[in-house]
């Protein structure tokens, strides 16, 4: 369903810092699933400008906030690879 798609995502650390954005173009389509660090087809990363996201640090907190026909956001604890 177009509308349950994702059409910006960010990432910020414990320290509110955006690390991570990404958006779909205007009147795109969006993506029903987005993994870390990888801009789904279409999607225009935002930050960091020219280099890839940052990798993720073990037991730091991340803030995630998503936008699409709703928003919603929430926060992880990341737990390593």
């Amino acid at each position: 369903v177009p509308n349950s798609r994702i059409t910006s995502i960010s990432v910020l650390n414990s320290a509110y810092e955006e690390i991570w954005k990404i958006e779909a173009p205007r009147g795109g389509e969006g993506a029903s699933t987005v993994i870390y660090g990888v801009a789904p087809k279409g999607f225009v990363q935002r930050a960091p400008t020219g280099t890839p996201a940052p990798r993720l640090e073990k037991s730091a907190t991340y803030f995630v906030n998503a936008e699409g026909w709703s928003w919603g956001s929430t926060s992880f604890v990341y737990g390593g690879r």
